[in-house]
């Protein structure tokens, strides 16, 4: 075996950190990007959201087509619902009964966000920070600043997935409190009180969506 030399061997260790310093810096960018990417996407959100309830001109019909697709295109509902639902009650759920209960999820998901559109008296909206979790998921940090100068503002955490290129909402934390953990638990307890009657859980799900949403502009 040949012996490095103290010139080749300085060489080389000097390429090796050069080649290490490469990798964490394009590493650093690629985090730095994917904050980035999720921020924005946050920030159009609040930004799509906070205008069209502002509009004077939108229709209350329009503003709840706006938010009906804006929801379904921006959150994850699968995967929400899903995890909202335990995966042990969804392994046991027949594939019928996922499938209505998933179209129920999504109907409950816009009508909670439509229920808290309605309470818009002209807040504003400002994204604080993003931070990378992992290789999809980010953090991302917002204030809704309220009209009245004396007024805290509200903190609110939203968990970004990319998936394939996409972003989209798989959690809002409001205040410290996960909604996706606060549905998890609610279902848990609707499904304990039927005695772990999936049917019963569902029939509770449709009479809970049967009435329309609140109108986002009222």
């Amino acid at each position: 075996m040949v012996l490095l030399t103290s010139f080749s061997r300085r060489a080389f260790f000097l390429t090796l950190v050069a080649s290490l310093i490469a990798m964490l810096s394009f590493g650093g960018n690629a985090r730095a990007d994917q904050a980035d990417n999720a921020r924005k996407f946050i920030q159009n959100l609040g930004d799509k959201a906070i205008s069209t309830l502002a509009d004077k001109s939108v229709t209350p019909e329009a503003a709840a087509k706006t938010f009906h697709d804006m929801l379904v295109d921006s959150f994850d509902l699968d995967l929400l619902g899903k995890f909202a639902l335990g995966s042990s009650t969804w392994k046991s759920a027949s594939a019928s009964q996922r499938q209505e209960y998933l179209k129920l999820f999504e109907k409950l998901v816009v009508q909670i966000y439509s229920d808290r559109f309605s309470l818009y008296h002209g807040e504003t909206w400002k994204v604080a920070d993003a931070k990378v979790e992992n290789d999809t998921d980010s953090y991302v940090s917002g204030l809704i600043i309220k009209p009245n100068p004396s007024a805290p503002p509200v903190k609110v955490d939203w968990r970004v997935r990319n998936k394939g290129g996409k972003q989209q909402v798989i959690d809002v934390i409001v205040e410290g409190v996960s909604m996706t953990v606060t549905q998890r638990s609610e279902f848990a307890a609707v499904i304990q009180k039927n005695g772990g009657d999936f049917d019963a859980f569902i029939k509770t799900l449709q009479e809970r969506t049967a009435r329309p949403p609140v109108d986002p502009k009222d």
